[in-house]
């Protein structure tokens, strides 16, 4: 996924500022291939997703936004709310976009996480 280290410095930085939602197509996208890469003989294979911290937030997207794509899944301490994340969390971790609070609380109500999960309502 974007922002994994070990591919470069371009690749971490790939889903930093106005780029950060676009991990989401990435979710679907290494579904949906893994599907159709390892189909054999009409049979398309179970795919599960697994991570921890934030790749557990990518995770809990996978599941929710696409559950078609996915057959299983497990977050390990994932965020289940970026929200209340921003706001509890260390504030070295708040650089999380320059923009203003309410600027950055709009853009994160259009994930599908923080529309879906029961627990997120900031």
């Amino acid at each position: 996924m974007r922002g994994s280290d070990g591919y470069g410095k371009t690749w971490l930085e790939a889903d930093n500022g106005p780029k950060r939602l676009d991990i989401i197509t990435d979710i679907e996208d290494a579904g949906k291939y893994m599907r159709s890469r390892f189909a054999r003989n009409g049979k398309v294979p179970k795919v599960a997703v697994i991570g921890g911290s934030y790749g557990g937030y990518s995770s809990l997207i996978a599941m929710t936004m696409f559950a078609g794509t996915y057959d299983a899944g497990v977050s390990i301490v994932g965020i289940s709310n970026l929200l209340t994340f921003l706001q509890n969390t260390a504030p070295y971790r708040r650089h999380c976009g320059s923009q203003s609070t309410e600027i950055r609380r709009r853009t994160l109500r259009r994930c599908g996480n923080c529309r879906r999960s029961p627990i997120s309502t900031g």
